[in-house]
C-alpha cells in the first residue's frame, strides 16, 4: 500500500535533525580542540582516516544511541525536528561525557 508522501516527511526531516544535532556536536568539539592544540595539526586526509580507523568503537555506538534516540522521541513526543536536533546533540554530549573518555569501555 503506498504512503502519502506527507505522513512521511516528518520522519525523515526528525531522523535528519538529529544527525545534524550529532555532528554540530562533533564540530563544536572539534572547534574545541583545534582551539587549544597549539603545536599539533590535523591533516585532513591522512588523520581523519587513522581517527576513524582508531575511533570505530565510539563511532557505531553513538550511531545505535542516535537511532535509540530518535525511536524514543518518536514515540514519546514525535515528529518535531526542532526537538529532534537537540536530542541528537545532547545524546551525543551525553556519550562523550559518561562512555567515550579515556580508559572507557568504548573509547
Amino acid at each position: 500500500m503506498p504512503h502519502n508522501y506527507n505522513d512521511v516527511l516528518p520522519y525523515v526531516t526528525a531522523y535528519t535533525s538529529i544527525i545534524a544535532g550529532g555532528f554540530a556536536h562533533t564540530a563544536v568539539d572539534t572547534v574545541k580542540q583545534y582551539r587549544t592544540s597549539q603545536g599539533q595539526r590535523f591533516t585532513a586526509l591522512g588523520d581523519l582516516l587513522m581517527w576513524i580507523h582508531v575511533k570505530q568503537a565510539p563511532i557505531i555506538a553513538g550511531t545505535v544511541l542516535l537511532w535509540i534516540g530518535f525511536v524514543g522521541l518518536i514515540l514519546l513526543q514525535g515528529a518535531d525536528w526542532g526537538a529532534a536536533f537537540f536530542v541528537g546533540y545532547s545524546i551525543d554530549s551525553f556519550a562523550d561525557l559518561y562512555w567515550f573518555e579515556p580508559g572507557s569501555m568504548l573509547s
